[in-house]
């Protein structure tokens, strides 16, 4: 699972996750 992926789960690791949310 990528960090991008994990973020728009609602799994956010690094800061880029944060972008897409």
């Amino acid at each position: 699972m990528n960090s991008i992926e994990s973020g728009l789960i609602g799994r956010p690791k690094p800061s880029i996750p944060k972008i897409f949310i």
